[in-house]
């Protein structure tokens, strides 16, 4: 009913719509930022797989191999070390 006062109301309509754009621009991006983030996660973890998997398998297997050919238990020992830190690795 105050016409002096149209003009502030308009502005004040205009600002909160600009706000909200805003918040839901903020929010879409947020959206991208943890998908792109979950994505590049997922496909390191992948390339970590299929490039370590074969290396500690073939640890394993040539840990194994010093295991039973070993003459003493400190060389036994040593070889379930390193088999541990290879499991440690692959977890």
């Amino acid at each position: 009913p105050q016409p002096d006062l149209a003009p502030l109301a308009a502005g004040v309509d205009r600002l909160a719509d600009a706000l909200e754009k805003a918040r839901i621009d903020t929010s879409r991006l947020q959206r991208q930022v943890v998908g792109r983030g979950d994505a590049e996660r997922k496909a390191i973890a992948r390339d970590l797989h299929d490039e370590m998997g074969p290396c500690l398998f073939g640890l394993r297997v040539e840990i194994d191999a010093l295991h039973e050919a070993a003459s003493d238990d400190m060389i036994r020992g040593h070889a379930d070390a390193i088999a541990e830190i290879a499991e440690q690795i692959a977890r």
